[in-house]
């Protein structure tokens, strides 16, 4: 099974169908989404922080950058960024806690925090080094 695809989430809740074709909300996803993104949610989990964390900065750049988008940062938008993040977590074998801590953002207050889940997993991070 490969790394979570934009219509995996679109596909993982009726209430999430709208955003077929959003190229908005599609980018932030591509976003949640990097190797390395995924890596830093991973490790944020693993130090008992929300996963989104890791990726704040960026979105909030991208959001910056975008004032115009199809995919504002409404309350329900912001919690379909959250489903964002489970969805590409899972693969991973990482599923939320049941907990969501305060975050220092200027578009997210609170995030899920994640744990793994052993047995669950499909897919690894491989860290590699090459010279520069």
């Amino acid at each position: 099974m490969p790394k979570a695809t934009f219509n995996d989430f679109v596909n993982s809740s009726a209430m999430l169908k709208g955003f077929a074709g959003n190229k908005d909300a599609e980018k932030i996803f591509d976003i949640l989404n990097e190797d390395e993104q995924i890596y830093g949610a991973i490790l944020t989990s693993e130090n008992g922080k929300p996963a989104l964390l890791s990726s704040v900065k960026k979105i909030e750049e991208h959001v910056e950058k975008n004032p115009d988008s199809n995919f504002p940062m409404t309350d329900f938008n912001k919690q379909a960024i959250g489903k964002m993040q489970k969805v590409i977590l899972e693969p991973f074998g990482y599923v939320p806690n049941g907990k969501q801590k305060t975050i220092r953002s200027n578009i997210f207050s609170t995030a899920s925090c994640y744990r793994y889940e052993n047995g669950t997993a499909t897919m690894r991070i491989k860290v590699t080094s090459e010279k520069i």
